[in-house]
């Protein structure tokens, strides 16, 4: 019985590690994006777009006024 679980153990083994083998297989390759070009200190190649000037920042919206009769409520 022992000599039985044994062998049956390691094809119950062989059999997870084929379907796992085949799901690798099966599984479609990666297209990774061509990395930026660096210059001789490392650092990313500035070109012409990346020279543009910041946006400038919007200004500051005034806070919501409190209406006349918001001033005028007792507190409960």
């Amino acid at each position: 019985m022992d000599h039985a679980e044994n062998l049956s153990g390691k094809m119950n083994d062989s059999i997870e590690a084929r379907e796992t083998l085949q799901l690798l297989l099966s599984y479609p390759p990666r297209e990774y994006p061509e990395p930026e070009p660096l210059d001789a200190k490392g650092k990313p190649i500035k070109t012409k777009d990346d020279k543009k000037k910041p946006k400038k920042r919007k200004k500051k919206e005034p806070a919501f006024p409190t209406p006349e009769w918001a001033l005028q409520l007792e507190d409960v």
